[in-house]
């Protein structure tokens, strides 16, 4: 796996990968929707408690963030196995 390309801008940290079995990789330790999705609240209380943001992108798209204590994006719902995210 090649590291994404990693940039910041102002509170928002962002993840570019070259692909999305890349950024999928994130979330390979947790191996069930549900211990995904309890992971993925987690971080993103802990990252709105600190006053940060993680946007993850594939070639510049965005692919999910983790924002305000919320998560969005496809990713999210794909890999959590629901078809929302918040």
């Amino acid at each position: 796996m090649s590291a994404p390309n990693v940039e910041a801008v102002g509170n928002k940290i962002i993840l570019d990968f070259e692909t999305l079995e890349e950024a999928l990789r994130l979330l390979a330790p947790w191996p069930n929707a549900m211990k995904r999705a309890e992971v993925a609240s987690k971080l993103s209380e802990s990252l709105a408690a600190i006053g940060l943001a993680v946007e993850l992108r594939v070639k510049g798209r965005s692919v999910a963030e983790f924002v305000e204590g919320g998560m969005r994006g496809s990713l999210l719902s794909l890999v959590m196995g629901t078809r929302r995210a918040n």
